[in-house]
């Protein structure tokens, strides 16, 4: 699972920066409402694994999905339109807010673990 986690992390930031008009956006904000993909949920099904997971695939799988999530919230959408050449492609940031949640609430329990494990996943790296 490490080695596909992080193949979609290398995809999604080539997305991030735009080619050829194909974008995070374009990929998993589907229809002309721009509603997100169930697949969110694959990810964080890899980090609901109480511990007992890939600590990596894990890692990869929160940048993943926080990549897919960040680019719903309005504080990124002027960023992805100049990414997408100026067109404002539609996304539905209320079909990102359950998926936020759920990954805001799984930081903050790594955050809080006593066993201290999993918090160097929840921080990014410089």
């Amino acid at each position: 699972p490490s080695s596909v986690m992080t193949k979609l992390l290398e995809i999604l930031s080539t997305l991030q920066e735009g080619v050829k008009g194909v974008t995070i956006a374009s990929v998993f904000y589907v229809g002309k409402e721009g509603v997100l993909v169930d697949q969110w949920k694959a990810l964080l099904r890899c980090l609901n694994k109480g511990g007992k997971g890939d600590v990596f695939a894990q890692k990869v799988a929160a940048a993943c999905l926080t990549k897919i999530l960040v680019t719903a919230c309005p504080s990124q959408r002027t960023a992805s339109v100049a990414v997408d050449g100026g067109k404002a492609r539609p996304i539905q940031y209320a079909s990102a807010i359950e998926p936020l949640e759920a990954i805001t609430a799984w930081i903050v329990s790594q955050l809080k673990n006593t066993s201290g494990t999993l918090v160097a996943i929840c921080t990014p790296a410089p």
